[in-house]
């Protein structure tokens, strides 16, 4: 029954992307975003949840895909059609088009995440733990890494560009990659992998002393105005707590929702009064006032522009296929990208996934950026069919990441790596950091294989210590 209706949800969108008015339609945009909510309703009522407990992967991306696609065509675009980034330029009469696109990604998505059978997982219940074992070792030596490298990070220069960048200084600038970005990739990929195995800690001490490294982590980007790590941490913490210590339900995950969101914007304002060369349009997306409640959103909300822009060049122009995901196949070789991006006669910002809004508006070399939007980017990429088939296998691969989590060490950090992603995916680029995925599994793999050999060739000595 839940396969069939999956799949009348997905024809039903397949119908209304054809039927979408060639103009802004507010009627329609309301028919839906009354369709996805029901969608949503229907897909948390029906999943086969764990006691009641919400926090997982699931719960965040809808909630961000939803503030990124549906809002402004609603509750913006008829009173305020000016907010925010959305004084810049775009085609309105693309905005029913891309928000029924939008739909058609969705209930994709939830075709691929949707269980269709009785699964018997053995990590099932809140409060119960993987089946694989972790030593203390292991912990420890990723504490090592991560020391290692956020001095290495120091050291080279990266906290002082961070600093540059969110404080509208000179010589801040995000796109650039220096040895200081390698040293960052490491150490925020040890913080990660920290909180993903904090719960799993046994020793006491050891995960008090996770935990404050985590927090420090946490609070020294956070001065920075960077807000990337200390919500992808807390993240993966809320959802590792509601999986192994007690359920999260949805009111106070709601609430988590309220709070964070409104912590995020207040950092959002404050960090910055101006950015270069665009401090208009900066001031604009950055001293939005609190006049409605989704306001507090406006985070998600802006990329919505995004989709119209790349739904319209697409619809203008052409379909870019592969070559948006250069940058990010190559990524987690380094200098493999700069090297492929030198050899092509081809503006960078066209095999840089995420990169077109911002080129569209501003062209090469912006000091500020849009950010770009999913469901546009699988677009412009593959036209319809792109998004039915990529949002499909996105939601495949957080189910199979989730459903071997429980045996493999490797499919429990790819989902919990993918969990900081959830919020962020709605408005990135489908290929969204394959560099880290790639990065963390070959240092879980290498750690893990020293310190097992460690740890037995210690117990050996123990034991003859006995005998």
């Amino acid at each position: 029954m839940k396969l069939v209706l999956n799949i009348f949800f997905c024809l039903l969108a397949g119908l209304l992307v054809y039927a979408a008015p060639n103009t802004y339609d507010y009627g329609f945009c309301v028919l839906l975003l009354v369709l996805f909510l029901l969608n949503v309703i229907y897909y948390f009522v029906s999943k086969q949840t764990v006691s009641g407990n919400v926090a997982n992967f699931d719960f965040f991306f809808i909630f961000s895909y939803g503030m990124t696609n549906f809002i402004y065509p609603v509750f913006y675009k008829p009173n305020n059609p000016n907010y925010a980034v959305f004084e810049l330029p775009f085609n309105d009469n693309v905005i029913s088009k891309s928000t029924a696109i939008a739909y058609l990604g969705f209930t994709f998505f939830v075709l691929g995440i949707s269980n269709y059978r009785k699964l018997k997982i053995k990590r099932a219940k809140t409060n119960s733990k993987p089946l694989f074992k972790i030593n203390s070792l292991f912990i420890k030596s990723i504490f090592l890494v991560a020391i290692l490298s956020f001095i290495g990070y120091v050291a080279t220069g990266g906290l002082t560009v961070i600093q540059k960048v969110y404080s509208g200084g000179d010589g801040g600038n995000l796109t650039e990659v220096g040895v200081y970005s390698y040293f960052n990739n490491v150490f925020v990929i040890c913080a990660n992998l920290l909180a993903i195995f904090v719960f799993l800690i046994k020793d006491k001490k050891t995960k008090i002393t996770a935990f404050a490294f985590i927090i420090i982590c946490g609070v020294i980007m956070l001065t920075t105005g960077s807000r990337t790590l200390i919500l992808g941490l807390g993240l993966i913490l809320i959802v590792s707590y509601g999986t192994f210590v007690r359920r999260i339900t949805m009111p106070v995950m709601i609430l988590f929702i309220l709070i964070g969101s409104f912590f995020m914007t207040v950092i959002q304002t404050t960090r910055s009064q101006e950015f270069s060369t665009q401090s208009w349009i900066t001031s604009a997306s950055k001293n939005v006032e609190i006049e409605s409640p989704f306001d507090i959103f406006n985070d998600l909300i802006i990329n919505n522009r995004n989709l119209y822009v790349l739904v319209d060049f697409a619809d203008r122009y052409q379909h870019t296929f592969f070559l948006s995901t250069i940058s990010d196949i190559t990524s987690p070789i380094p200098g493999l990208f700069r090297y492929v991006s030198e050899s092509m006669n081809v503006p960078k910002e066209l095999i840089s996934g995420g990169d077109l809004p911002t080129f569209i508006e501003f062209g090469s070399n912006s000091d500020w950026g849009l950010g770009t939007n999913l469901v546009g980017e699988t677009y412009v990429g593959y036209s319809y069919f792109g998004v039915c088939i990529i949002l499909f296998l996105w939601g495949l691969a957080v189910r199979k990441s989730y459903e071997a989590s429980g045996n493999s060490i490797y499919a429990f950090v790819v989902y919990f790596l993918l969990v900081p992603h959830a919020i962020f995916f709605p408005r990135s680029f489908y290929l969204y950091q394959p560099r880290t995925l790639v990065w963390s599994l070959l240092l879980v793999f290498i750690l893990l294989k020293i310190t097992n050999a460690l740890y037995r060739k210690r117990m050996r000595a123990i034991k003859n210590e006995v005998i």
